[in-house]
């Protein structure tokens, strides 16, 4: 059985390296958890020593002529391309890491009306209708907490959403409305 040409292995590896850095940052962005981060890591750190070794392969095949130049060339740059991919991840992931989605749904049987949202950024829902929920992101701009000011049948109120988050702390959560919910905490 002959062994694969160099080209295919640079393009397996270039494929595997895309696609599985793809589905972790994919993974992290639908769960903001700290498990995901941690696997998207070490996958990226294996994953570029595998692609170092290739490389290094190509390198010395090529000082002793056992593939031509072009040929070598051509495996590096099919290899280099995802270079700036990663960078760009690894932007996007750092990016979502600060940013807390907050789901705030209304269990109750009134309206909740003029919906603030403060500490962090500023938000405003203008009305959650019974069963209703609305999605905000929320910039962590540095250490702060999240609060909510309503309006419920007539009455304004006050819920803390989070009592404390910090850049790089970013999470996903659901928030009751009018429950007394504890305050959310970040796994990150």
């Amino acid at each position: 059985m002959a062994l694969p040409s160099i080209k295919q292995v640079t393009k397996i590896t270039a494929l595997i390296t895309f696609l599985g850095g793809t589905l972790f940052l994919l993974a992290f962005y639908l769960t903001m958890s700290l498990s995901a981060a941690i696997l998207g890591i070490v996958y990226g750190e294996l994953i570029m020593l595998i692609n170092l070794a290739v490389l290094t392969a190509i390198i010395v095949r090529a000082h002793y002529h056992a593939i031509p130049l072009p040929t070598a060339l051509k495996a590096i740059e099919i290899l280099l391309i995802n270079v700036p991919v990663s960078i760009l991840y690894l932007w996007i992931g750092i990016t979502l890491s600060n940013y807390v989605r907050i789901t705030f749904v209304n269990p109750n049987k009134a309206i909740v009306e003029n919906l603030r949202v403060s500490g962090c950024d500023d938000k405003l829902i203008q009305q959650l209708n019974t069963g209703q929920s609305k999605t905000v992101w929320i910039k962590i701009p540095n250490d702060c907490s999240i609060t909510i000011n309503y309006t419920i049948g007539q009455q304004t109120k006050q819920e803390d959403v989070t009592s404390y988050v910090t850049n790089g702390g970013g999470y996903i959560t659901t928030f009751n409305i009018n429950t007394k919910q504890k305050p959310c905490k970040s796994d990150l």
